[in-house]
């Protein structure tokens, strides 16, 4: 039945390459029930799954998204859309099979557009209807009782890291990338929440859990420090009288008595490094992989798939095979970076948070990665270790305030604190121990002339007038 509606789609498709295809998509009534076909057909068939997600599908799965996107109106086909990519694409391991269908669909996208991450409308979403599965309660509770996909998993976070990376490079941010990313870092929260009601068991692999947590923690001790809110821009300060803000580096390193000096820890390649690597060279060779990943022969050899898949059915079985080839050498990019995106010390974090932007592409990605912490840090005795292990403690504790940009991390980061003090003594011993070593002068003090010092018997801090 499937195969039948992909040649009929197909059929129709190379007479005209948009016109008859939209037209029967964007008919009220056609979208829906061609998304619930495809739901019932694939659903619980693993090789109607993988027919679904092969490139001779992309034209027919296509504009499907495409429609979800642009209708003004929540359709029933999104719902139905929802399903499939969850239950049929996700659960069977064929999320990077599916997006990489969807790069190759069109004759203007390339193979080195799915080694380069540049992201289509369909990625999107995918990747939105994803996370809005994802998040639902029920859905949820039922994707945590089963074994989580590895593939899938293993993907979206080589996803998120390729989108912040090539973020970090981008002087403006392209929408398209920070909707990828947005919706990425959905996926990864909602995949990492659990419920305390429900005695429900993790179903995510230790490995990947700390390869995610490394890679958040990254990501947000690259950010430039929470700046104070903007209704104190304007006060005048006396010169000389605050000290500067710590920057994330600084508290990863704060506990480090012999920490490398500065030259040190910024030796490794910078992000604009990696993504001039990435670039195609002049001679149209294949292009070096970003993020410190070291090309080897055989991701050098990707094949050169054919283009328009749709509209060449005698084709189609080579157009097959070389995307199962393509696939098989993107799922070791995947696998060779994720097994980089280690650290053992706040050194190795610092190197690593070289290659994220120092800026946030949305307002909200200070959230999103802290609540994305709060999650692996519940009840995951080994997160929370590591966690103190790469001094993530402290950065931590240093998102519990007010962000103009990011409203609720302050209470993100006081779930994040509870959640890794749960039931871990040496990371509860770690913050009672901690001790104030400097002060920051509050705008309203200074206006009526007081300032905050510690006082030096008891080391806490009290209130004083200045000049004193």
């Amino acid at each position: 039945m499937l195969k039948h509606c992909m040649a009929e789609h197909q059929a129709c498709y190379s007479h005209d390459a948009h016109g008859i295809t939209s037209a029967c998509l964007y008919a009220e009534g056609t979208a829906g029930p061609l998304s619930t076909l495809l739901l019932l057909a694939a659903k619980d068939s693993p090789p109607r799954a993988s027919l679904l997600c092969s490139p001779s599908a992309a034209a027919l799965l296509s504009p499907l998204l495409t429609y979800t996107a642009t209708c003004p109106q929540p359709s029933a086909a999104a719902g139905t859309l929802g399903l499939i990519i969850h239950h049929v694409i996700w659960q069977q391991n064929l999320l990077q099979a599916a997006m990489t269908s969807l790069t190759l669909y069109s004759s203007q996208r390339t193979c080195q557009q799915v080694l380069r991450l540049q992201p289509c409308l369909e990625h999107v979403v995918i990747i939105q209807l994803l996370a809005d599965e994802l998040e639902d309660p029920v859905a949820a509770s039922r994707s945590q009782a089963r074994q989580c996909p590895e593939a899938s998993l293993n993907f979206s976070i080589y996803w998120v890291h390729g989108m912040c990376v090539s973020l970090s490079s981008q002087q403006c941010p392209l929408p398209m990338f920070v909707q990828s990313l947005e919706a990425g870092l959905q996926v990864l929260r909602a995949l990492t929440a659990q419920d305390e009601a429900e005695k429900i068991q993790d179903g995510l692999p230790q490995d990947q859990l700390i390869t995610l947590l490394t890679l958040a923690l990254a990501m947000l001790a690259a950010l430039n420090p929470i700046q104070p809110p903007r209704r104190h821009a304007k006060t005048t300060q006396q010169p000389g009288s605050t000290q500067a803000e710590p920057s994330s580096e600084s508290i990863l390193l704060s506990k480090q008595q012999n920490a490398p000096n500065e030259d040190a820890l910024v030796s490794g390649p910078t992000a604009e490094t990696q993504m001039q690597e990435a670039e195609p060279s002049p001679a149209g060779g294949q292009p070096q992989q970003a993020a410190g990943l070291h090309s080897t022969q055989e991701h050098q050899a990707a094949p050169h798939l054919v283009a328009d898949l749709a509209s060449q059915h005698d084709s189609s079985f080579r157009a097959q095979s070389q995307a199962d080839a393509h696939n098989q050498t993107l799922s070791e990019v995947v696998n060779h970076l994720l097994s980089q995106q280690n650290a053992e010390s706040p050194e190795q974090l610092v190197r690593l948070a070289q290659q994220f932007p120092r800026q946030s592409p949305y307002k909200g990605y200070r959230c999103d990665l802290v609540a994305l912490l709060a999650n692996l840090c519940f009840r995951r005795l080994a997160v929370q270790n590591k966690v103190q292990q790469l001094g993530g403690t402290e950065l931590i504790l240093s998102q519990c305030q007010w962000d103009d940009e990011n409203p609720l991390v302050r209470e993100y980061g006081l779930w994040a604190v509870r959640n890794l003090c749960e039931g871990n003594d040496a990371i509860q011993e770690s913050i009672s121990s901690l001790r104030a070593h400097s002060t920051v002068d509050c705008p309203e003090l200074q206006q009526i002339g007081m300032k905050i010092e510690l006082d030096g018997k008891t080391g806490k801090p009290k209130m004083v007038a200045q000049g004193a």
